[in-house]
């Protein structure tokens, strides 16, 4: 039967983005909002394993992608594909738990292909070459479920990346993590017209940057975990985001905390 690895958030250090740390190697967020389609059901796991597609670009990643991920006891099973195209094309007639991809793909390619996977309910993370800063830009920029840096890929913290997403955590390595907050240092003066948030979707903004859950800050503002989940759905409505942590990776980008 597949093993299924703890979970064990660590507390951030203090900064402006405190966000949950893992063995210095990620941030991440959990994305408590629509669990059902954020959260790979853990029971689908129990009985067969995840089912895994590859679709990166550099051959030399692709086989070392796959070797690492065949020897994982929560992979069932790994194809691989050579482009987008494929990948959208075994999408529509197989099950695909969770697909890699090349930070480097078009956008214009990466967006059909994204849309896919969400009507499958395939998380996708987005493998990045290297940390220029038009690598991580490009990558900030790609909504995803996770990120994995090649450079720093082994087999432990591939591990440890699929099972917090199978928990319905978002992975970000601390160093594109850094360059989302150096971005809205640049250009949160560029981001016009900002939406209108209440005051009270304020708050919930700056505890969600947090990373607190929607209890924690229930809890803080003293209302009730519904009222933070009707809030959190506004912000998603208002900022045109998929899930919390796209929303707070937007909330960096643009500056939207200074207004």
């Amino acid at each position: 039967m597949p093993k299924e690895g703890p979970i064990r958030p660590v507390n951030s250090p203090s900064s402006s983005l405190k966000l949950v740390r893992s063995a210095g190697q990620f941030w991440s967020y959990e994305d408590e909002m629509g669990l059902a389609a954020a959260e790979i059901p853990n029971a689908k796991i129990a009985e067969s394993g995840l089912y895994t597609c590859l679709a990166v670009s550099n051959p030399v990643t692709r086989c070392g992608l796959e070797f690492m991920l065949k020897s994982l006891h929560i992979v069932r099973d790994v194809k691989t594909v050579t482009g987008t195209a494929e990948a959208i094309a075994l999408l529509t007639v197989a099950r695909c738990d969770l697909l890699i991809v090349s930070a480097d793909t078009p956008p214009a390619e990466y967006s059909p292909l994204r849309e896919e996977a969400r009507k499958k309910q395939t998380k996708l993370l987005l493998a990045l070459h290297g940390t220029a800063d038009d690598d991580l830009a490009r990558a900030a920029m790609l909504n995803a479920d996770g990120y994995l840096l090649e450079s720093r890929l082994t087999t432990e913290v591939l591990d440890e990346t699929i099972q917090r997403l199978v928990h319905g955590e978002m992975l970000l390595p601390s160093i594109l993590a850094q360059s989302l907050l150096a971005q809205s240092a640049r250009h949160a003066a560029s981001y016009a017209p900002r939406p209108l948030l209440t005051t009270r979707e304020h708050q919930v903004l700056r505890l969600l940057i947090d990373g607190m859950s929607n209890k924690q800050i229930a809890a803080r503002l003293d209302i009730s975990q519904h009222g933070v989940k009707r809030h959190v759905a506004n912000l998603l409505a208002k900022l045109s985001c998929s899930n919390r942590a796209h929303a707070v990776a937007l909330a960096l980008r643009s500056g939207l905390l200074d207004q």
